[in-house]
């Protein structure tokens, strides 16, 4: 099993992300632009396997999805910040 947390943060039309796959910082990046109409939250958010239309048959397990908010930006972007147990999909 292989854990990803992304934090996101929106700045008008563009921002910022940060992935950590098992704890660890594997990915950081500005984006000039997230989406088409200004916002500062999350609105929508899909998962799933994508592939060519070449490939037949695939599995994919989805454990333990959670999406959550933190109450103030993130200041160590090496840690992964903490997800709290309760906290589930909307």
């Amino acid at each position: 099993m292989v854990r990803f947390t992304v934090y996101i943060v929106y700045e008008g039309t563009g921002g910022f992300v940060q992935v950590w796959q098992d704890g660890l910082p594997v990915l950081r990046a500005a984006v000039p632009k997230l989406v088409t109409a200004p916002g500062v939250r999350l609105r929508t958010a899909h998962w799933g396997m994508y592939a060519s239309g070449a490939l037949d048959h695939g599995m994919q397990y989805n454990d333990e999805i959670r999406i959550c908010t933190l109450s103030a930006s993130l200041s160590d972007l090496v840690r992964e910040p903490p997800c709290p147990p309760h906290a589930k999909l909307n």
